[in-house]
């Protein structure tokens, strides 16, 4: 804690007047030393000190608060230029695409009308996937594997 030093105040005293201008170390702390001695500065009183760490707290959580708000703004301006038009106007341009579909298709019938052989496999079907062993040594797999059904018409 030294800034709760009394030495501290001897120093800016000294300085203020110049006295330490090409002067040792040792001299210098001997000057300190005798101005404590002789009352010019005086220790500082534990009350003293509480009410000077308080008050650095203080600003420090004030500064806290200001960074926080600041960043706070920043990301409300940021998530409003995400909506196609901002109302304040920024030049920031959107990266987001909104893409709207005016039309009233109703998903749930388009979902039915999908074929059902296309979502599960039927017992016709599972007669088909007789595979033989060259199938198995085209992949290089000692291994029978599940696979799907190929038909002949999508193989490239």
């Amino acid at each position: 804690m030294t800034r709760f030093n009394c030495l501290w105040e001897a120093k800016k005293r000294f300085e203020k007047e110049d006295r330490f201008k090409n002067r040792s170390k040792d001299f210098i702390n001997k000057m300190y030393i005798k101005a404590v001695e002789k009352g010019i500065v005086v220790p500082y009183k534990p009350e003293e000190i509480e009410i000077a760490v308080h008050i650095q707290r203080c600003k420090l959580k004030m500064v806290n608060n200001q960074r926080l708000d600041k960043w706070r703004r920043l990301a409300s301006q940021a998530s409003s230029t995400l909506l196609p038009h901002s109302p304040n106007g920024s030049k920031v341009k959107s990266d987001t695409l909104i893409i709207s579909d005016d039309s009233e298709e109703d998903w749930q019938a388009a979902a039915l009308e999908i074929p059902k052989s296309t979502m599960c496999f039927d017992s016709e079907m599972e007669m088909h996937l007789e595979l033989s062993d060259e199938d198995y040594a085209s992949f290089k797999a000692g291994v029978r594997s599940t696979s799907t059904p190929i038909d002949e018409d999508l193989k490239l």
